[in-house]
């Protein structure tokens, strides 16, 4: 059995514009609400705290770039760091890309998302080939997304 661990790191180019992305996320509340995750029992969304304790803002990628350019400068990066992936696995060549909603989520302290992460756990995004996530704060004593199969 191949083996492979297929998780890459990619950096954003310029770090002020996480800096101005978490600017726009605190200066606007009333466009977040509480996190969410999916629910495997019917499909859609649920707040459940036990699982994930969180605020967010959820946009379609169009709405990123209309309403934060320093998010659609981020996106910009993450587009690079998804072709130099599928540099590498290039059987993605063959793979139709469409966005979903990108959501962005804050973690006060003690708050976080407390189970296994896998990213297919609903019949709604079951089909999705890629995921990408952008941390936007430097961090280095707690924090994480764990993959319960991945040392990551």
């Amino acid at each position: 059995m191949y083996s492979e661990d297929f998780i890459r790191r990619y950096y954003v180019k310029d770090t002020q514009n996480c800096k101005d992305a978490i600017d726009y996320f605190n200066a606007h509340p009333d466009e977040s609400r509480e996190g969410h995750v999916a629910n495997p029992q019917g499909g859609g969304i649920k707040i459940d705290k036990k699982a994930k304790d969180s605020t967010e803002i959820s946009w379609t990628i169009d709405q990123a770039y209309q309403n934060c350019p320093a998010v659609g400068n981020i996106l910009d990066d993450v587009w690079t760091g998804i072709q130099e992936y599928i540099k590498e696995f290039d059987i993605l060549n063959y793979t139709a890309f469409g966005g979903h909603w990108l959501n962005f989520q804050k973690f006060e302290p003690n708050q976080g998302f407390h189970t296994w992460h896998y990213e297919s756990m609903s019949y709604d995004i079951s089909n999705r080939c890629i995921v990408f996530m952008v941390y936007m704060n430097t961090l280095t004593d707690k924090g994480n997304t764990e993959f319960k199969y991945y040392k990551h």
